[in-house]
């Protein structure tokens, strides 16, 4: 099958390092990751979460363990099954968990580290932060890899990994306002709520309600309504007021092509915010990645308002 030949192509690039894979950080060029046609340029293995652009370097494995593990419960692939697991206990490895957000930005830039990431400090003496999924970066990077570990584990049956995305899931409602559905995405750096991140918690809160790991179908309610439906740029009357607050400042450069005045609006409503506080959003500006994310969320919520058993329906959300 072609989902099968995939899998077998990701895992054949893969570098294994005894009962693990990973895809190198500085493999390739441009986006971190990124496999050349001529092999690997580099085979390092990271040595801290934070290595790459994105502040996360198990984001990037979080799709591909995501969709192998879903291949392997509709198929029974051993391929997909594989695959799934080596980047698994990849991503489990306690260097990449745990640990503070350092507010000194100067050792953030001494380290090379981009404004949207603080430096990492140690967990306290009583804490095992790197058991617990506790993160201090990037939370849609992590969000996405979470999402992927419980797929694995739902796969597989493994408690103990579903534990951890328990664990790590409860630990992220407390960096924010749960009562709001706000999480602080980038802790002592940008201080705001990435739009991805907003279809990763609704996401994550169904599926560990669906898996019998705790009731979070509150969660889900209190993100849907303050901040999935809040967050998404529908408004045209308030964008155009935006717009004409916007005339004098100076635009960003662009290259020939790539930046368009042709009914702006019109074809931007429905996307998504790029950060948000607790109380709105900080600018009118969007990441094409915030789009896809939250949509997903809109998605997740709308298919888990109601679910049927025979004759029997449960109502989780009362929204419409």
């Amino acid at each position: 099958m072609a989902a099968d030949a995939l899998c077998a192509g990701m895992r054949r690039i893969a570098i294994d390092r005894d009962d693990l894979s990973f895809y190198p950080e500085k493999g390739g060029w441009g986006e971190p990751t990124t496999y050349p046609r001529s092999g690997w340029i580099g085979t390092a293995e990271a040595s801290s979460e934070t290595e790459g652009v994105e502040g996360s370097m198990t984001g990037y494995h979080a799709h591909p363990i995501y969709a192998a593990a879903l291949w392997h419960r509709l198929s029974g692939s051993p391929v997909a099954l594989d695959l799934a697991g080596r980047m698994a206990r990849y991503c489990l490895q306690s260097r990449f968990w745990g640990g503070l957000p350092d507010p000194d930005r100067a050792r953030a830039r001494e380290q090379g580290l981009g404004s949207h990431i603080a430096a990492r400090l140690p967990d306290p003496a009583s804490v095992a932060g790197a058991e617990l999924g506790h993160w201090y970066s990037h939370f849609h990077a992590r969000a996405t890899v979470l999402r992927a570990l419980l797929e694995y584990a739902r796969a597989i049956g493994d408690q103990r990994i579903m534990e951890f995305v328990r664990r790590s899931y409860e630990f992220s409602l407390g960096q924010g306002i749960a009562r709001l559905g706000w999480i602080n995405c980038f802790p002592m750096a940008s201080n705001a709520m990435e739009g991805c991140a907003l279809g990763d918690l609704v996401a994550l809160a169904i599926r560990l309600s669906d898996s019998g790991l705790g009731d979070y179908w509150d969660d889900v309610d209190a993100i849907a309504r303050n901040q999935l439906v809040e967050g998404q740029l529908v408004d045209a009357v308030a964008l155009q007021r935006v717009a004409e607050a916007s005339a004098g400042c100076e635009p960003p450069a662009f290259r020939p092509g790539e930046a368009s005045e042709d009914r702006v609006i019109e074809r931007s409503l429905g996307i998504y915010a790029g950060l948000s506080t607790p109380a709105g959003i900080l600018r009118p500006w969007s990441m094409l990645c915030c789009t896809g994310n939250g949509t997903q969320g809109l998605y997740y919520a709308w298919e888990a308002a109601v679910r049927e058993d025979g004759d029997t329906a449960q109502v989780n959300l009362l929204i419409n």
